[in-house]
């Protein structure tokens, strides 16, 4: 696996504060695909010619777009026998011969998607081959929105949404503004604003029921800057350490985690090797799963 990873790392990215932004790498990657891999740059012409065409409907609005080389993807079966049957397209062994990524943080990989339904579409998939389910993925969700920064949205279809890789982890970015749903929370944001302006919906403490004494003072602020400090700090911390022993030990970390053997002594490894609690813990939600409380309706 790491010599297969390695043929098809085009760059990588740890969020160290001196290497480009995220978003810069992967314009970049985008720009070396579209040249180098010609089922990309075949994908990105057709995305010149598509069609779109919105329907109005009573409070929202469906933009519907007519893409015929999307068609291998839109209409691959998702059924159970069929995704069990196909090679996944998302795995590093099945990528093809051209097709290169960008490590994220040693997770995930992401990709330029080769059938786009937006300018710079990208795919952010899981380096393994696990379930397309966001519960524990969440984490790893947000931190990519935040190093994608704030010019692209980070999105993720569930297994059920039709999307053709339910079985995969991944995640989906594009840039700002070309997402309907994004007008859809303005229209939204601006009719609630102007519900409360003119005073047909009532807001308790701004347009109605307005506390007349002056509000309370000397309220416990803390300082964002301690949450700055502490972000800057675990930083360094990571390019500090030695990456090699760090991987090896929370590996070792892992296989011991399935046995019976007491994960003390190594969870101490690990810790002295640079490990954080959080990686300690990301290793045991990939051993053991995440417990999840039973939803009932009494």
């Amino acid at each position: 696996m790491d010599n297969l990873l390695k043929q098809k790392i085009f760059t990588s990215f740890n969020s160290n504060a001196s290497e480009p932004s995220l978003a810069a790498l992967c314009l970049e990657l985008l720009t070396q695909q579209k040249t180098s891999w010609q089922e990309l740059s075949h994908g990105y012409t057709a995305l010149d010619n598509i069609r779109v065409r919105e329907l109005r409907c009573s409070g929202f609005s469906v933009k519907l777009q007519f893409n015929p080389a999307r068609i291998i993807s839109t209409a691959a079966p998702v059924d159970k026998k069929s995704i069990n049957k196909r090679p996944c397209f998302l795995c590093l062994e099945n990528l093809p011969d051209a097709q290169r990524g960008i490590v994220y943080r040693q997770d995930f990989m992401i990709l330029c998607n080769p059938y786009p339904i937006f300018p710079k579409h990208f795919t952010i998939s899981h380096i393994r081959h696990i379930p397309q389910f966001l519960e524990g993925a969440l984490p790893a969700f947000l931190s990519v929105a935040k190093d994608f920064g704030p010019d692209f949205n980070v999105f993720y279809n569930g297994p059920q949404s039709g999307a053709s890789a339910p079985d995969h982890m991944h995640f989906q970015a594009a840039p700002v503004g070309v997402l309907p749903i994004e007008k859809e929370i303005q229209n939204s944001a601006y009719l609630f604003q102007k519900s409360i302006d003119s005073g047909e919906r009532a807001y308790v403490g701004v347009n109605k029921y307005i506390m007349e004494e002056p509000p309370v003072t000397d309220l416990l602020r803390v300082d964002m800057k301690v949450g700055e400090e502490k972000a800057k700090e675990l930083k360094e911390w990571r390019a500090k350490r030695d990456n090699a022993a760090w991987k090896k030990a929370l590996d070792k970390l892992r296989e011991v985690s399935k046995t019976d053997t007491n994960v003390m002594p190594t969870v101490i490894e690990a810790v002295k090797a640079g490990a954080t609690v959080g990686e300690v813990c990301d290793v045991w939600r990939d051993v053991f799963g995440q417990y999840r409380p039973k939803e009932f309706i009494s």
